[in-house]
């Protein structure tokens, strides 16, 4: 299977809203917001010219399938935040899936000079995301007891990370599927 990031563009806004507002992604992010059209628009131009993140679409074989996002750059403590998720299932292998998140890092760390990328998961969805963090090298740093209130009870944030010393230790380990288009 052929994988590529692409930086999101204006065709792919109506896509992005879709997949933001389904049920089973929208109960594992921190907000469950209510999009709009317009309102994804404004978004777009605000980020498009933001240097602190980078929004991507994850392609497979030519079709678009989910999104990374990378936010928080600090050119300054060379740390960033990175996230994602798979809206379109059908077809994706645990090994692309990890090797999806290699290559961030792997971007990261050499093209962007970060010395640190970390995460956070709600515990509703730390099980899952427990296995793909741990083949990618992020480890577990800590738990934000009842940070996010959502669908009318508290959820604790662990808090995930990596640094380019550990992600170097284990990075040669690693067999990596090249991603193409880092259009940076």
């Amino acid at each position: 299977m052929r994988l590529e990031l692409r930086r999101i563009t204006e065709n792919e806004l109506e896509l992005m809203m879709e997949w933001r507002m389904r049920e089973e992604i929208n109960r594992m992010m921190y907000t469950s917001p209510v999009l709009t059209l317009e309102g994804q628009y404004k978004w777009f131009e605000k980020i498009k010219t933001d240097p602190t993140q980078i929004r991507w679409i994850i392609w497979a074989d030519g079709r678009p399938i989910g999104s990374m996002y990378i936010n928080d750059i600090d050119r300054i403590n060379h740390r960033c935040e990175s996230g994602w998720f798979i809206a379109e299932k059908g077809g994706l292998s645990l090994k692309e899936i990890v090797s999806i998140q290699q290559n961030a890092n792997q971007y990261l760390f050499e093209n962007l000079g970060m010395n640190r990328i970390y995460g956070g998961v709600l515990d509703i969805n730390f099980n899952a995301a427990s296995l793909i963090n741990r083949l990618v090298g992020l480890k577990e740093e800590g738990r934000m007891k009842q940070h996010i209130y959502k669908d009318g009870r508290y959820h604790d944030v662990i808090m995930v990370g990596i640094t380019k010393k550990d992600w170097d230790d284990l990075g040669a380990r690693f067999e990596r599927i090249p991603v193409e288009g880092w259009y940076c």
